[in-house]
């Protein structure tokens, strides 16, 4: 644990500023973005794609003629070389450097040189988009978890899912992957990157073919019935009118 008085107020009052800005930076692009790992005077951020392997690091923050410096590592170091950029900076030129950052993946994204991959950001958006239009998600989306048993809810239905896949035999190992992320982390995400990883895994899921795309969504109104059926979940949390408002997005 960091011994504070370890370290000149400067830097410790300079850190705060940088550390909480790269977050709530990170939680408004939760769909492109996630944090890593967060410890003291270190933040890795990275592209949520499964297959990339683009970093954002800031560290290690250092006092020179009074002014506050922090080294930034990141990688693709712009849109001309996918190398990685490793640079010291303060503390403005830390944010603008992780928002340039971020509007290149993004721009990334959206380059598809074949209609597939522009067809899988179609498909994410508008799963995206209906999470938002149900209103299952509020105010408090980009820092508070889903309910306890809302969270019991979509492991269990993930849990399903999984089942079908691997009973499918299906071999796309991102799919499965996908699935299993979401299920090992619904205690530890907030909502709005739990409703971003579940659209970007219906978007994968429907890509690789309707059939699966339609068990997977079968799989959601069996389980939303199975719980609803056995009673257990009926009073608490409006869990029933969560289920039933979900349930509009594969209907």
């Amino acid at each position: 644990m960091l011994n504070k008085k370890e370290y000149p107020l400067a830097i410790l009052e300079d850190a705060e500023k940088v550390f909480s800005a790269i977050r709530q930076i990170t939680s408004k692009n939760i769909n492109l973005i996630e944090i890593i790992k967060d410890e003291d005077f270190k933040i890795i951020v990275k592209d949520s794609d499964l297959v990339s392997t683009y970093q954002f690091k800031v560290s290690n923050p250092e006092l020179r003629d009074r002014k506050c410096f922090y080294n930034v590592e990141y990688n693709p170091a712009n849109r001309y070389s996918g190398k990685k950029l490793i640079g010291f900076t303060m503390h403005n030129g830390v944010i603008v450097d992780f928002n340039n950052w971020i509007n290149l993946i993004n721009s990334h994204n959206k380059a598809n040189p074949h209609p597939e991959g522009s067809f899988y950001n179609i498909y994410r958006d508008r799963f995206f988009e209906r999470f938002n239009n149900i209103e299952i998600i509020d105010e408090d989306a980009e820092t508070e978890p889903f309910s306890n048993l809302q969270q019991v809810f979509i492991y269990n239905y993930f849990v399903f899912v999984i089942e079908v896949i691997k009973k499918k035999g299906e071999s796309d190992p991102i799919l499965l992957e996908a699935a299993e992320e979401i299920r090992d982390n619904v205690a530890n995400w907030p909502k709005k990157k739990i409703i971003s990883k579940w659209s970007e895994f219906l978007a994968k899921t429907q890509q690789k073919g309707i059939g699966l795309l339609n068990e997977i969504l079968s799989a959601f109104k069996k389980e939303g019935i199975k719980r609803l059926a056995s009673g257990s979940l009926d009073n608490f949390d409006k869990i029933g009118d969560w289920i039933s408002k979900i349930g509009e997005i594969f209907s």
